[in-house]
């Protein structure tokens, strides 16, 4: 297991876990930012109080910045603001994950379905969407170049598996996250469709991965990815998704 996740033998890999993008200027750089001044202040104020006196009387030690109780105070106050707060984000934090399954019926192609995959938030706090792109490469006939896709929008995705002569709720199915969407937590999260395939669709995609990027309750900025022909290739089998032959 890598920092970047499971890598297998077909080139394929599997997700990576939730990780931290940005922290919160005012709620944890600016206390982290003070924290740090004032240990500075206090490492200042204890080496003048320990030099002898004469020294004291020559720059830059004449320089008296607040005392070593004040600054050994608010040391404290914004160490303790700051664990706090980290405290606090971990209680409210989301934990954003996939949820696969085949021979179920999908609820925007019935039946027909042959892989889905549903959205989860399993932790506490509500998340709030920030992006939310769709990397794809389709197979094209022999002698013809594929469909790629790099990190695009829902509409460029449908786009895609539409040149790849798939019907929509037929085929395949996307579920659109705009920004600004709230993802429930805790007791509140109902898993959320966000894809749905059939066996032609998954038979025609060499790569298809989601990435999703969300805000917590405290400001903190969340990505997780997720690939989607990998799991469905773990589950329904690398024989089944096959290229199928086409014909240009």
């Amino acid at each position: 297991m890598s920092a970047r996740g499971l890598t297998v033998d077909d080139g394929l890999v599997a997700d990576p876990p939730q990780r931290i993008l940005r922290r919160s200027r005012a709620f944890f750089l600016l206390p982290l930012a003070m924290t740090l001044l004032f240990a500075l202040v206090m490492g200042w104020e204890v080496i003048r109080v320990n030099l002898p006196g004469p020294w004291l009387k020559h720059w830059p030690w004449r320089l008296r910045l607040v005392g070593i109780a004040p600054s050994v105070t608010l040391t404290g106050v914004f160490a303790g603001l700051l664990f706090a707060r980290s405290q606090y984000a971990s209680s409210v934090r989301p934990f954003i994950g996939w949820r696969g399954s085949t021979g179920s019926t999908s609820e925007s192609l019935g039946s027909d379905c042959a892989w889905t995959v549903k959205l989860v938030n399993a932790g506490p706090g509500q998340a709030i969407v920030e992006e939310f792109t769709y990397s794809l490469r389709g197979r094209r006939p022999a002698g013809c170049r594929d469909h790629i896709l790099d990190g695009g929008t829902w509409r460029a995705a449908r786009d895609l598996l539409r040149a790849l002569d798939l019907t929509e709720h037929k085929d395949f199915a996307l579920y659109w996250l705009d920004t600004g969407a709230p993802i429930a937590g805790g007791s509140s999260n109902v898993p959320v469709e966000l894809v749905a395939m059939s066996a032609v669709a998954l038979q025609r995609l060499s790569k298809f991965s989601i990435r999703l990027v969300v805000r917590d309750m405290v400001g903190d900025t969340h990505e997780r990815t997720h690939d989607v022909i990998f799991h469905a290739r773990e589950v329904v089998g690398n024989s089944s998704l096959a290229p199928e032959k086409r014909q240009v």
